[in-house]
């Protein structure tokens, strides 16, 4: 799986210095009671439209290749710094609670009827 940022004109702000912080941070790649799900946690205040989730092949060595088979692009949400996004492959509505910490769980459904990821599903963190 990639996370992609995808930019206008007036949202070009990509700084490639060595202290950039991506705004999404991939915590985990489950299953839960049977359902795919990615989630994520904000680490900065943004907005989840310049945000895309790829899900890539990789060639016989393991390398991550340019064919990319599903994409799932974010809708335009404000989200802020220790909120979470999960998105599940499967249907549903989208929907958001308040957690007991303060934050906010976003929740989206890429609204596939098969599995994503292979059936290798993987703990993924920065």
């Amino acid at each position: 799986m990639q996370i992609y940022y995808r930019f206008s004109k007036e949202t070009l702000k990509i700084d490639y210095g060595i202290n950039d912080i991506m705004e999404l941070n991939i915590l985990k790649i489950f299953r839960e009671s049977g359902k795919e799900l990615v989630l994520l946690r904000v680490e900065e205040d943004t907005n989840l439209w310049p945000f895309i989730i790829f899900d890539a092949t990789y060639d016989e060595k393991g390398i991550s290749s340019n064919l990319l088979r599903h994409s799932f692009f974010f809708p335009s949400q404000n989200v802020k710094r220790y909120d979470y996004v999960i998105v599940y492959t499967g249907k549903g509505e989208t929907h958001h609670f308040k957690n007991r910490s303060g934050s906010t769980t976003w929740v989206y459904y890429w609204g596939l009827d098969i599995n994503v990821w292979n059936n290798k599903i993987s703990s993924l963190s920065n």
